[in-house]
This record gives structure tokens, sequence and C-alpha cells, in this order.
């Protein structure tokens, strides 16, 4: 089996570069995001990629945006049935992991990889930033769909099949505002889907 990452680039320095205006830009997502909460309408201005309103507007529909995460997990024998079905692609994709880790490895990124229904089934990264991410929720098993944790790179690439960057406020859930995910879809040479990897960090 032969995989490929679409042409995106993963690393902290050209998709998350933190440009001088960084304050404006995470003030006018977090005015958004708050007009949006309260009255469920778009700021005009606001700048939002249409890929993050689209999310928000269904995520609207169905979670509380203020409120506790609601994370839903495979049990652990439709996990392991869930890993031993992927192992080919765990097998192919953890060098990957393991490569741009070692790349990164002064920077705080957690590297994730899921299935095609968002069930995560690796992560590698920032021990102290791993285990944070684990204190909130994340490891293997846990579903990261917008139906379930409202807005993330993850969950939009897996939803709309397109390369996505998510940076603090434009999470949906007020949880996930200190984070910046990133993500893209994962094909087999076919063509058909096989998940997403992706790289979470703090903003």
């Amino acid at each position: 089996m032969t995989l490929y990452l679409l042409n995106i680039s993963l690393y902290p320095n050209d998709m998350m570069n933190h440009t001088q205006n960084i304050s404006d830009e995470h003030t006018s997502r977090k005015h958004a995001w708050e007009q949006f909460t309260l009255t469920g309408k778009i700021v005009d201005d606001a700048g939002l990629n249409s890929l993050v309103t689209a999310s928000w507007m269904r995520c609207g529909l169905r979670m509380n945006p203020n409120g506790l995460l609601q994370w839903t997990y495979a049990s652990d024998n439709a996990l392991q049935s869930t890993l031993k079905q992927h192992m080919a692609f765990r097998n192919i994709a953890r060098p990957i992991m393991e490569d741009i880790y070692q790349f990164l490895e002064d920077c705080r990124v957690t590297l994730m990889l899921t299935d095609n229904s968002g069930c995560l089934l690796e992560m590698l990264g920032e021990p102290s930033l791993t285990l944070e991410l684990q204190t909130v929720g994340f490891r293997p098993g846990a579903y990261l769909d917008d139906g379930h944790l409202g807005t993330n790179a993850m969950a939009v690439t897996l939803f709309e099949a397109t390369p996505s960057q998510i940076v603090g406020a434009e999470h949906f859930s007020i949880k996930l505002h200190d984070l910046s995910s990133v993500a893209a879809p994962v094909h087999a040479v076919e063509g058909h889907p096989m998940g997403v990897f992706g790289l979470v960090e703090p903003v």
C-alpha cells in the first residue's frame, strides 16, 4: 500500500507563522466568535475562512460553545479492531510523523493521525503538550469530527476533504481557544480517503 499526503506544509513556520498583527487577528477572531455564539450571525468584516463559518453553522445546531467538550470514544474492543484494521496505514504514517517531529523537536507541537471517521489513531509530540492534550481528552479512540468536538482542523479536513487551519477562537468550543490546529487529508494512491494527518500547537 502506498499513501500520499496532499501538498501541504505542516510546519509551524509555514502554516502557523505569527505575524506582527497577531494580536489584532486574535481580537478579530474572538469578536466574530462572540457575535456568532450570541446571535448566530457571522460578522461581515470578520475575515473568516468559509471553511470556518461553515463548520460553525454545523456546530451551532448541536453543541454549546461554552460547555464541556462532548468527547466520544470507541470502546476498547472497537479501538483494538480499528487499530488492527488500519495497521498498514499506521505503519506507513508513523515514520513520517517521527521524521516531522524530529525536525520540530524544539517546538511545542503534537502530531495526530485519524482514520476517515475521525477516530484518533496515533499521537506523537512534545511530551508536556501531549500530556496536556491527553488530560483534556485527546487520546487514541477519541472522535475528532465537529459533531463531537466542534470546529477543529482535523474535523474540517474530514468534512471538506481539503487542508485546513484553525487558529484560536476559530475553534467553535471555547475549551480549544488556546490551540491552533492544521490538517491535511491522506489518500491511498487509488484516490480513496484513508484519514487525516494533523498538527496541534498552543496559540
